[in-house]
């Protein structure tokens, strides 16, 4: 099995991943309240493929 074909880098001698592909989203969350105050907060979450 080569790099290419499990989806890593393709340069000579790169490590091989082997764990199952993963999708990272980042949430970005805006309030405003009272007296123009804002808050903003942030996740990460993974989804597995």
């Amino acid at each position: 099995m080569t790099n290419a074909t499990v989806g890593s880098s393709l340069q000579i001698g790169a490590s091989v991943y082997q764990t199952n592909p993963s999708v990272y989203y980042r949430i970005t969350t805006r309030v405003q309240g009272p007296r123009n105050t804002i808050s903003i907060v942030q996740a990460t979450v993974m989804v597995p493929v």
